[in-house]
């Protein structure tokens, strides 16, 4: 089934990153393709809405965390919902935090600690900290 797909003349997203946005809170996930596939335009978001696809970028800065896009092992795919697998035997893919793995557990407690989007400083919050490091000098 891998190799049919990619094969096929599917959209490669590999090498770009997806902003999805919730439509409730506002909240912003980044995602790539770890493998070739088909992503949904709507996910579900952890308050609760829906977060649509908004945006495509070629690059987006480091100390962002971006969410993976990938086709999940036979075993893996067993323990998804119905939906879930019928969406992967037709070419598509999940997100890396839907998939289980036996150190996935462990994983999500310590990513619960880091922040799930920081958003860039506008240009007035970075004038105020060069500012405040020149007054330190």
């Amino acid at each position: 089934m891998v190799s049919t797909i990619e094969d096929d003349g599917i959209y490669d997203g590999r090498g770009t990153f997806d902003l999805y946005q919730c439509e409730k809170c506002s909240r912003e996930k980044i995602t790539t393709y770890a493998d070739k596939g088909v992503t949904p335009f709507i996910i579900r978001c952890d308050c609760g809405g829906n977060m649509q696809h908004t945006k495509t970028f070629k690059s987006v800065p480091d100390y962002i965390r971006v969410f993976k896009w990938k086709r999940p092992t036979l075993e893996q795919t067993i323990k998804l919902s119905d939906g879930q697998i019928e969406h992967i035997l037709n070419g598509g893919l999940v997100l890396d935090t839907d998939i289980y793995t036996p150190s996935s557990e462990s994983v999500k407690k310590s990513l619960e600690k880091i922040p799930k989007f920081i958003p860039p400083l506008t240009r007035q919050q970075r004038r105020k900290m060069e500012r405040e490091s020149k007054k330190k000098k």
